[in-house]
């Protein structure tokens, strides 16, 4: 099931590959790497369904992988979602320590930061994400809070 959630994943199929991963879970509810995975495609996936279960998943799967910068961001990214700024910014913060190139890591990072009205460091983390050519729904967002932090 993992095997075909990467292939799937690979031909540009994230629904398909969370189902496959999800099937994995079902059987296997321990299974960190499927855990892991589904965690990083629903984060991807602004309209991905219950993100409290997404969320709970990302938790104990972040605590067998603490040090997983890919899982961290994850998290970040559905915490940020939840309207925990403060902990998101944590998260992303940490994160991005090892993702320097990851353009949504500072865009998620800069929000949080905006949400929680720290000026300056959301908007260096802002102009990050816009000079690493973040997705153009972000890139809007982004400049739209740069002009007005101006």
């Amino acid at each position: 099931m993992i095997v075909a959630g990467v292939q799937a994943e690979k031909q540009g199929k994230p629904e398909d590959a969370a189902k496959f991963y999800a099937k994995a879970l079902a059987k296997y509810p321990a299974f960190t790497p499927a855990a892991r995975s589904l965690v990083i495609l629903s984060s991807k996936n602004a309209s991905a369904p219950d993100d409290q279960k997404t969320y709970d998943l990302a938790m104990k799967a972040r605590a067998s992988s603490p040090n997983d910068s890919e899982l961290t961001r994850a998290l970040g990214v559905l915490t940020y979602r939840r309207g925990d700024y403060n902990r998101a910014a944590q998260l992303l913060q940490d994160s991005s320590q090892t993702l320097s190139n990851d353009g949504e890591v500072f865009y998620f990072l800069g929000m949080s930061q905006y949400q929680m009205k720290r000026s300056q460091p959301a908007k260096l983390a802002l102009q990050r994400a816009v000079a690493l050519n973040v997705s153009p729904k972000y890139a809007d967002d982004a400049k739209k809070v740069l002009l007005e932090l101006k």
